[in-house]
């Protein structure tokens, strides 16, 4: 696959009554989603704080941390899992 087709995204619908989905002929750019202006979608200086602090209180795992932070965060984008294992090392 070529890199601009990673780059695209295809819209979905769902029927709820059928459990089917349908393609809604809209692309959406994921690039513009990845960087804002050549900055990073996630500030790991932020986020990495948030969830050392978490697991050191806690004792949680990364993924009860970060499950933790999509209830006492809930506007704002949380990274992914991977991204913390990745970022706090």
């Amino acid at each position: 696959m070529s890199d601009k087709m990673k780059e695209q995204s295809l819209t979905l619908s769902f029927d709820e009554k059928r459990l089917e989905l349908t393609n809604t002929d809209k692309n959406v750019s994921l690039q513009s989603d990845m960087k804002f202006e050549g900055q990073k979608k996630y500030d790991p200086t932020v986020w990495v704080a948030r969830m050392l602090e978490i697991r050191k209180e806690s004792g949680m795992s990364y993924e009860d941390a970060r499950n933790h932070m999509v209830t006492i965060y809930p506007t704002e984008t949380i990274p992914g899992l991977t991204w913390f294992k990745d970022h706090c090392k």
